[in-house]
């Protein structure tokens, strides 16, 4: 009778047959058993996070802050041209006011209008000379350079002339990013006013106009934003 060389005769399915009596079949360690990770692992792996976090949220921050304040001095710039635009049109700038049927509207004695701003919250004030901001003959620069209407009621003639109103020369008048509004000290627009500067101006990002309102445009003394206003000047 032939013998078997096979040094294990029983075959896999087998009754009896046990995997781990057989070298190279043993079961490995853990495998079926889904093994995590160690608490200390754990522990490295939060803490790594931690510091990612430490060092990445001031980076984000700052390009936030940094393109809020980019925006701010956009919006200047532009409500700045669009009060330019107007001027060039009109041959005045838009601080009248006036009832409709004036027969001389664009008299000096209508330039009337000391602030003009936009949409937003009022902002606060804080320093020697920048109360005026939020003081005197105020009104919404949409009323001006989207409407062509004066607080009156009267409109800026648009008849054809050499200067007419041609507007709406500005359609988005939203806020400051800080949800503050944008200012304009317009009295010193007036026919005959002083030569001071003439700034379209946002609180900044603490909401607090630090720049005052009166600021000679003819002296020695540059005018300069004062604290974290954000402006352009437009005189």
């Amino acid at each position: 009778m032939r013998r078997s060389n096979n040094k294990y005769p029983i075959k896999i399915g087998q009754r009896g047959f046990t995997p781990h009596l057989i070298p190279g079949l043993a079961p490995r360690s853990g495998a079926g058993k889904g093994a995590g990770f160690t608490l200390i692992e754990i522990v490295v792996v939060l803490a790594v996070i931690g510091v990612l976090v430490a060092i990445i949220t001031p980076l984000i921050w700052g390009y936030i802050e940094g393109a809020k304040i980019h925006r701010a001095q956009s919006d200047c710039k532009v409500l700045a041209q669009s009060i330019l635009n107007f001027n060039e049109d009109t041959g005045v700038f838009p601080i009248y006011s006036f009832p409709s049927g004036s027969t001389d509207p664009l008299k000096n004695e209508n330039a009337v209008i000391n602030v003009l701003y936009t949409d937003g919250s009022e902002a606060g004030t804080s320093g020697t000379g920048t109360g005026d901001w939020l003081t005197g003959n105020k009104d919404h620069l949409r009323n001006h350079l989207e409407r062509g209407v004066t607080p009156l009621g009267g409109s800026y003639p648009t008849t054809p002339r050499t200067f007419a109103w041609r507007g709406p020369y500005q359609t988005d008048f939203m806020p400051d990013p800080w949800n503050n509004r944008y200012y304009v000290n317009a009295t010193y627009l007036k026919p005959g006013s002083a030569n001071n500067a003439v700034w379209v101006l946002s609180a900044g990002p603490n909401g607090v106009i630090e720049t005052p309102f009166t600021q000679s445009a003819t002296g020695a003394t540059t005018p300069t934003l004062g604290g974290d206003d954000i402006g352009y000047r437009t005189k």
